[in-house]
């Protein structure tokens, strides 16, 4: 069936014969061409545990978006982590990054006419730089936070996170810990990847995806290890879809 959305202005008509070279030299065929083009956007990377969950969960979309009979394209943004950016001079950098992972996504969905889009983010700038990009697209748009991290355990099982490490540096210059003991905070205090967990910006920006109906409701708390999200991933692929139809 003809689609009636924007990618047409890339697919259809005697003028787009060199739009449709550059697609199908992507893969796409002569079916695909009648078909919606989704973009999926994350900011998967090795450069922080909050982006390192989200490729498995980008690969799942994929198989929702086909499903639904959407031809799937993936694409990264960039990622500026609030864990290592921080007390040094990158931390210039940090706010600045939110500005370009939103106007990066809405360049290459606009410039390339997708019909809808998917997107996974991770850390306190990308949430709200992604979910900007799609308030400003005004395309049918699907958010999914990339999941917490788990707590880790110190041996006599006292509960660790991110904080635990930064009021470890505070209590050694303090004198109150050994450089031992900080050591082993630091090795208990990220054990998984995923965001902070904790009600910092990253995870508050995933109930704020929640509550602007851009997010399935409860999705934001599901840890980032669990397999469920690779089922949370593929339903909003679906769902894009859906919404498109």
């Amino acid at each position: 069936m003809l689609h009636k959305h924007r990618s047409k202005a890339i697919t259809h008509g005697p003028t787009r014969a060199a739009h449709r070279a550059f697609l199908r030299a992507t893969g796409m065929d002569d079916a695909d061409m009648d078909k919606s083009i989704v973009a999926i956007i994350s900011s998967a990377g090795d450069n922080t545990p909050c982006s390192k969950s989200q490729g498995p969960q980008a690969d799942n979309a994929r198989l929702g978006i086909a499903e639904g009979g959407g031809v799937p394209v993936m694409m990264s943004t960039v990622s500026v982590s609030d864990g290592t950016s921080m007390n040094h001079d990158g931390m210039r950098m940090s706010l600045l990054s939110r500005e370009l992972v939103a106007d990066s996504i809405e360049l290459a969905v606009r410039g390339h006419a997708y019909d809808a889009l998917v997107g996974f983010a991770g850390c306190d700038k990308t949430l709200p730089g992604t979910i900007m990009a799609m308030v400003r697209l005004n395309v049918p748009s699907v958010f999914v936070h990339g999941g917490s991290m788990l707590p880790g355990h110190a041996p006599d099982g006292t509960e660790h996170t991110v904080l635990s490490a930064i009021e470890g540096v505070g209590r050694y210059q303090k004198g109150e810990i050994t450089l031992q003991q900080l050591g082993g905070i630091e090795r208990t205090s990220a054990m998984t990847v995923g965001s902070c967990p904790g009600q910092f910006t990253a995870n508050t920006m995933g109930m704020v995806g929640e509550a602007l109906g851009l997010s399935f409701l409860g999705s934001s708390t599901i840890p980032a290890v669990y397999s469920e999200r690779l089922a949370l991933a593929r339903r909003a692929g679906r769902r894009a879809m859906e919404i498109l139809t």
